[in-house]
């Protein structure tokens, strides 16, 4: 895939950091790979992957911990013809996220401070989370709002942490592992829905 510059989003961007998601995008392939700024592989596999987990009218995504933002930004290219869908990123305060515009980006004052983006967000994105403690809070917090999945991918060796935090709560499904989703082998893709609510 190769693409031009879209001169809507460059207007949003500076010049330096849409040159650099522009390139990302131009060096995407079906082989997973690292690309700079990003701290998971990436791969067409993996953006179609989070495209049709995310799909659906009007959703809000939400990636909390987001870094650079370059995942987010490449995902938002990449999924640029499908309406109604927003991508947004949550970062500590003083952060680099040089990938979206500040439009897209809200800045928390601490690790654990929470955003108040969740409560409305339909899709929450945890890419390399570093502490189980505050998936757990989220849940606690938002997990009654408008929420309907929480997309999990980071290290195998990680998951098992994060596992036990959706056991206490009952309005979440089991684990679905997302295999053959475009990630190296050491890396996992999971996807837990939240129960449909049942109106009597």
């Amino acid at each position: 895939m190769s693409l031009e510059t879209d001169p809507k989003a460059a207007m949003i961007l500076p010049n330096a950091a849409w040159i650099k998601v522009c390139e990302a995008i131009n060096e995407i392939t079906e082989m997973p790979q690292y690309v700079s700024a990003c701290c998971c592989s990436i791969s067409r596999g993996l953006l179609r992957t989070l495209s049709d987990t995310i799909i659906g009218t009007n959703k809000v995504v939400l990636s909390i911990g987001c870094g650079s933002g370059m995942l987010e930004a490449l995902l938002a290219l990449w999924m640029e013809n499908r309406i109604n869908i927003t991508i947004s990123g949550v970062e500590v305060k003083g952060s680099e996220v040089f990938a979206l515009p500040e439009s897209m980006v809200e800045y928390v004052p601490g690790t654990f401070a929470l955003s108040s983006l969740a409560k409305t967000a339909h899709v929450w994105m945890f890419v390399y989370p570093r502490d189980p403690r505050l998936l757990s809070k989220y849940l606690s917090e938002h997990g009654d709002g408008e929420v309907e999945k929480v997309i999990w991918l980071g290290p195998r060796a990680d998951w098992d942490n994060f596992a036990d935090v959706f056991k206490g709560y009952k309005d979440w499904t089991a684990p679905v592992f997302l295999d053959d989703c475009g990630l190296v082998s050491y890396e996992l893709l999971v996807l837990v829905h939240k129960h449909e609510q049942i109106v009597a």
